[in-house]
């Protein structure tokens, strides 16, 4: 953080922040007067000066990289289903029935991607009801 816009936005941000948890602060000057407050201002600056550190050096944050791999799943069915069939291997290695895995890998899809593998032509829609219901 270097600039006076930087440290107002970073504030406002952490002030929410805190609110959103219902974490008292009491601004005393550019600081707080809780020490609570103040400890976690200061890592909360530091925290913003690493990311804009990062940023100067064109390095991505692990939020960059998401949103980056979002994009690229969302844009392309394809690569979503290979995301797909990976993580359903992996729950059908660790005993899913076929379906399971399959409801398993389209929910992790879509809660980490917001990709939903479930409209995949390669997708089984008989998958979408457990098998006990199907019995």
């Amino acid at each position: 953080m270097t600039t006076k816009t930087d440290i107002t936005q970073e504030r406002a941000a952490f002030e929410a922040w805190m609110h959103s948890r219902n974490l008292g602060f009491l601004r005393d000057g550019d600081s707080y007067s809780l020490t609570y407050s103040r400890r976690a201002w200061e890592a909360w600056q530091a925290r913003a000066a690493v990311e804009a550190d990062r940023a100067r050096r064109g390095e991505a944050t692990a939020a960059d990289a998401m949103a980056i791999l979002r994009a690229a799943l969302s844009a392309d069915p394809d690569y979503a289903w290979g995301w797909h069939c990976a993580v359903w291997a992996a729950a059908h290695d660790e005993g899913l029935e076929t379906g399971a895995a399959n409801r398993a890998a389209a929910r992790f899809m879509h809660a980490a991607f917001d990709v939903d593998t479930t409209k995949s032509p390669n997708f089984n829609p008989e998958h979408l009801v457990a098998e006990k219901e199907r019995q």
